[in-house]
């Protein structure tokens, strides 16, 4: 069984001469952290994750699509359709949005 807040995202990823990146995001990577917009009185929220499987991109400058799963809870809360974050690694590295939420058992949700 797999535990933890799966999602489908997308985002558009800094090119690297510009703050982002210096290596691709590829299946596996977990040194990345997801900053939501914060929920009425309280504050943004980031969370930690694995990219599962990068299904688009990965390339730093590129449209980043892949399949996230989250370690902490809460994440199901703020990670649901449609909602933005930006791609933290000590800095914004990208922008994006989660398209779509992958329930339990399914293995594809693009």
């Amino acid at each position: 069984m797999v535990f933890g807040h799966r999602v489908v995202v997308e985002a558009e990823l800094e090119h690297s001469d510009e703050g982002g990146l210096r290596g691709p995001i590829e299946d596996g990577h977990r040194s990345v952290a997801y900053r939501f917009v914060g929920l009425g009185d309280e504050a943004d929220q980031t969370f930690g994750g694995i990219v599962e499987e990068v299904l688009q991109g990965g390339e730093p400058g590129s449209r980043l699509v892949a399949r996230v799963r989250f370690y902490h809870d809460l994440a199901e809360v703020y990670a649901t359709v449609g909602a933005e974050f930006e791609v933290w690694y000590g800095r914004v590295v990208g922008h994006g949005r989660v398209l779509s939420v992958v329930e339990v058992g399914c293995e594809s949700e693009l």
